[in-house]
């Protein structure tokens, strides 16, 4: 299976793999559903490159006073006018850079909006149609840095959010230790172990949703 290059630069295809294995593994003692999914990022940045263009103008705008008011050039304003269109493409091409993407957005519209779409995902997933409400997903927001754990109601009743944060900060810090696929792993595993306790199989593990990493843009 090919996977996107984005997605790659964070986990290998083997990596990939042992992730889906590990689902299986977390799985097979618990009438639980776990899904772990990464997404390229969840924020809207359709006015990025508005943005900083935005800023790019203003430099440009103390180039031409500056040419103008301290220099004997005469031709300020069209060199001025120059930089400004040479700068349109440059800002379109920063505003593919995931540091720049999340300098641009707020932490309060980061957090908002990958818990929006984490809640998305997390129906189109099916999750909430297991048969005893007993879904997790493990949802992951590359360009964020973000990470969301989302329980169905028949596991929200008996366990509080706080259950999860561990989980949460594995895979954080997978990321930040270049380690994704590690993280994502280990998070797995402890989700697996959490549901086994409070939510151990009733017979054979009827499996209701494929045992893999979802990975979309």
């Amino acid at each position: 299976m090919k996977h996107p290059r984005w997605c790659l630069k964070f986990i290998s295809p083997t990596e990939i793999h042992a992730v889906s294995t590990s689902v299986k593994a977390a799985e097979s003692k618990t009438n639980g559903e776990i899904i772990p999914m990464i997404v390229r990022r969840s924020s809207s940045l359709g006015h990025l490159g508005l943005q900083i263009y935005s800023l790019f103008l203003l430099l440009a705008t103390f180039l031409y006073i500056g040419l103008d008011k301290f220099s004997n050039c005469d031709h300020a304003a069209w060199i001025a006018m120059g930089v400004a269109v040479i700068l349109w493409p440059v800002s379109e091409l920063l505003a593919r850079v995931p540091r720049l993407q999340r300098l641009f957005t707020l932490p309060q519209d980061r957090d908002w909006q990958v818990h929006a779409r984490a809640t998305l995902e997390f129906h189109a997933a099916g999750l909430q149609k297991t048969k005893g409400r007993t879904g997790v997903l493990i949802f992951l927001s590359l360009m964020e840095r973000k990470c969301v754990v989302l329980a169905d109601e028949g596991i929200a009743e008996k366990l509080p959010d706080e259950t999860w944060v561990w989980i949460v900060e594995r895979i954080i810090q997978g990321i930040r230790d270049g380690k994704t696929g590690e993280g994502l792993i280990a998070g797995i595993a402890e989700c697996g172990r959490i549901l086994t306790e409070h939510f151990p199989a009733q017979g054979a593990h009827e499996n209701e949703i494929p045992n893999q990493l979802i990975i979309k843009d």
